[in-house]
């Protein structure tokens, strides 16, 4: 079946500013070849002025090289200028002075140009690492809690539950573990409504990290859950426009959550220009949250749990098993997390 689009999707967050931002992007595919178009128009306007930002000295002559609009990397360009300028260069060209600043323009810039197509924007937030609090429950148990309380004590605890329980722990306290099955909803939710079947693409980063969340759709496709989302897949984001153009509206949000909550110590000139953009271009884009998600979630806990045991290491029977010592648990338990 033919794709109607595609689905990037970014992470952006700051575990000092407590602040966690995962987007999705929807590009039809109808529209890819114009906006890819566009947004190498852009890299190549910044290649053509880049000095020693970007790895741009080491690709200067390769014709082929154009630099990754990374939002991060374009936002905090002023601090490059500060350390400039403090190093003893008082004496800095005025075209320097501009050149810095230019960096906030290509950021507008990149965000004017997909704007112009009317892109359906979602983005779940939370905290980076989640804890029972976090969680806002007062039945929660963590799984290795969980286990061991129903671990049948007359089996010897394997040589290698220990590490299991460390990395069942880490899983189960990443806000991506949660947050990514509720922005698949979202994405589900957006692409019926539009009658679409698409893909989705990730950050390569988030796989290579341990996020072996294709695992997980397989889960939801064989439960029936998702019918719209074909596939995840995990691409470099120097080589995909969309997964660039998500990385901006993640971290352009993110930053403007953080001000809002007083995160930052030392706002910059720049920040004004920012809540702009959350305020207009991020804001009209963004898609509305659909109340019956929430339910779909609920639902959908016992996938995430076994996701999460069996990407937790160790032999695979020993992860089947812990999965059956849990799921008897969890059905002695009227409610896992509320």
């Amino acid at each position: 079946m033919a794709l109607d689009a595609r689905v990037y999707v970014d992470e952006s967050y700051s575990v000092k500013d407590e602040v966690f931002y995962l987007a999705a992007l929807i590009v039809p595919t109808e529209c890819e070849a114009a906006l890819e178009e566009a947004w190498n128009e852009l890299r190549l306007e910044i290649k053509n002025e880049i000095r020693d930002y970007y790895g741009a000295q080491k690709h200067k002559d390769d014709p082929d090289w154009l630099p990754e609009l990374h939002a991060e990397s374009l936002y905090q360009s002023q601090d490059e200028y500060e350390k400039y300028y403090k190093r003893g260069k008082n004496s800095v060209p005025e075209n320097d002075k501009d050149y810095w600043k230019r960096h906030s323009d290509w950021l507008e810039k990149a965000l004017l140009i997909q704007a112009q197509f009317d892109l359906p924007l979602i983005v779940i937030k939370g905290l980076p690492h989640l804890s029972k609090v976090a969680l806002n429950t007062n039945t929660y148990m963590y799984l290795d809690e969980m286990l061991r309380g129903a671990w049948n004590l007359d089996l010897p605890e394997p040589l290698e539950l220990p590490e299991m329980y460390k990395k069942m722990r880490d899983l189960e306290t990443r806000a991506f573990t949660w947050l990514f099955p509720n922005l698949l909803f979202h994405i589900e939710n957006e692409l019926a409504t539009r009658g679409w079947q698409a893909e989705i693409i990730c950050d390569d980063e988030e796989d290579q990290r341990g996020f072996r969340l294709s695992t997980l759709l397989k889960d939801f496709h064989e439960n029936e859950i998702l019918a719209h989302v074909k596939s995840v897949e995990f691409e470099d984001s120097r080589k995909w426009s969309g997964l660039q153009i998500v990385d901006i509206h993640a971290y352009v949000l993110r930053r403007a959550e953080a001000l809002q909550v007083n995160k930052v110590k030392t706002p910059k000139p720049t920040d004004a220009r920012l809540q702009t953009w959350v305020s207009t271009i991020c804001r009209k884009q963004l898609a509305n949250d659909r109340s019956q998600i929430v339910d779909q979630v609920e639902k959908t806990i016992p996938l995430v749990i076994e996701y999460i045991i069996m990407n937790c290491g160790g032999p695979i029977s020993l992860r089947q098993q812990i999965w059956r010592v849990v799921r008897e648990a969890l059905k002695k338990r009227s409610q896992y997390v509320q």
